[in-house]
């Protein structure tokens, strides 16, 4: 494991590969929605590489995974989670908030819209002039909304309608498409302050909300529909 560690292709899967067996072996279960999270009774962990996000329901079980890890590796323990990938974990009373302000802040400052004025909506209803055969673009912009997917998969649904529709048409970049990207950019700005919440007091009921637009696509003339499953918490959303 040590010789693949250093400059090799498959050095994060082998790592990887030595983090699972170590886990398994100490009984832990392997999520099979989530292949990086494991649990063993009230200890749950989440892997990311190297870094390892742990709740527990007493100190002692704290204590003891940390002494397992120890054990096996050198560690740094960071304390309470503040952030982890890219994503903030406020913790207020009995209720945590998770938001990704810095990030959108920086996509902000790389991508120019710092000076921009807010906007109250991702997009408007309805895309006009993507279908048609317009000047490519040089822009980055499939690099702006990966990062846009990467933000309406962890903590703001509310763009991944915007999002799912701009993608559709990465693979033939124009001026329009920029501009529209930098449009969910400049609502994300706006609304950067907001955080999904997770908290134990929220209602222990399953609710689902769907919607549907009609016909909004301009060209093919085909709706929209979203829904969003809650347990609580949020817990799964899909366009």
């Amino acid at each position: 494991m040590k010789k693949a560690l250093y400059g090799l292709k498959q050095a994060s899967k082998t790592w990887n590969d030595h983090v699972v067996d170590v886990l398994l072996n100490e009984d832990f279960t392997q999520s099979n929605v989530n292949s990086s999270l494991f649990n063993k009774g009230d200890v749950f962990a989440l892997i990311c590489v190297d870094d390892i996000l742990v709740t527990t329901a007493t100190d002692q079980q704290f204590v003891n995974f940390k002494n397992m890890l120890t054990q096996r590796w050198k560690i740094h323990e960071l304390g309470p989670v503040r952030k982890f990938l890219g994503i903030s974990v406020i913790k207020r009373s009995e209720k945590f908030e998770l938001n990704q302000k810095q990030y959108i802040l920086t996509l902000a400052k790389k991508f120019g819209t710092t000076q921009c004025n807010p906007a109250s909506k991702p997009l408007s209803s309805g895309l006009e002039g993507l279908e048609s055969n317009q000047k490519t673009s040089d822009k980055p912009i499939q690099q702006l909304i990966g990062s846009f997917l990467y933000i309406a998969n962890s903590t703001q649904p509310d763009i991944l309608v915007a999002v799912s529709l701009l993608a559709r048409y990465t693979n033939k970049p124009s001026e329009l498409l920029w501009r529209y990207a930098k449009q969910v950019l400049k609502y994300l700005q706006s609304t950067c302050d907001e955080s999904l919440i997770i908290s134990d007091d929220s209602p222990a009921r399953i609710e689902t909300f769907v919607d549907a637009d009609f016909a909004s696509d301009l060209v093919s003339r085909k709706s929209q529909i979203g829904f969003i499953k809650v347990f609580g918490i949020t817990v799964f959303w899909y366009n």
